[in-house]
């Protein structure tokens, strides 16, 4: 999709945060280091977690950084950038950051006041630096849509086992597959690609 086709469904209502270079005592993209300090107060698998409306959401690599978080932990994040000379200010890769509402983007518009928040997405996020030093979070609805068919058997056995009233022994084929069904999300809306969100950052430059 092309920037211009883009635009009209989006506004600039999206919380834009400034660093501060103490040094120059100007607002600069080169500060070394934005200092974030958190308690981690909840523990969700990857993908369709809702986005809360006053804290973060951070994802880490499931398979070796998420085993050891645990609830209460204090998390401090660094963001880094490039210095005034081009040069790498160890720019970390292992964790992303998500804010809330109103961030969010869903359904091609921004969501200013959702307070229910009952809307399963997964957030796709994007971060970018302007010349004038602001750092624009923007946060887009992304919801992935799983069908029956490709569910592995651990998901099947998860799903049923949450069913208090059936019984596995005699669960027939049909009724299997509806509870199922029951349990997936079926949302239309898919978000942006990343293609496009990466078109829309741009129209902040």
């Amino acid at each position: 999709m092309h920037e211009d086709t883009i635009k009209p469904y989006f506004n600039r209502l999206f919380e834009i945060v400034k660093i501060w270079t103490e040094k120059s005592k100007r607002f600069s993209p080169s500060q070394e280091a934005l200092w974030l300090n958190f308690i981690v107060t909840a523990i969700s698998k990857h993908g369709d977690n809702q986005i809360s409306q006053k804290g973060f959401i951070l994802s880490f690599p499931q398979a070796t950084s998420l085993p050891v978080v645990n609830i209460n932990d204090s998390v401090k994040l660094i963001l880094e950038f490039l210095d005034k000379d081009g040069k790498l200010i160890n720019l970390s890769n292992t964790a992303s950051i998500v804010t809330g509402i109103p961030l969010l983007v869903q359904n091609g518009k921004n969501v200013v006041d959702n307070p229910k928040q009952d809307d399963l997405a997964h957030a796709r996020t994007a971060l970018g630096v302007c010349n004038d030093g602001t750092i624009v979070i923007v946060v887009v609805e992304h919801i992935y849509k799983q069908h029956v068919k490709d569910l592995k058997l651990v998901q099947v056995r998860s799903i049923l086992r949450k069913e208090k009233e059936i019984n596995v022994d005699k669960l027939i084929i049909p009724e299997a597959l509806k509870i199922l069904e029951k349990h997936l999300v079926n949302y239309t809306v898919i978000g942006l690609t990343k293609t496009e969100l990466a078109y829309y950052m741009l129209t902040w430059i």
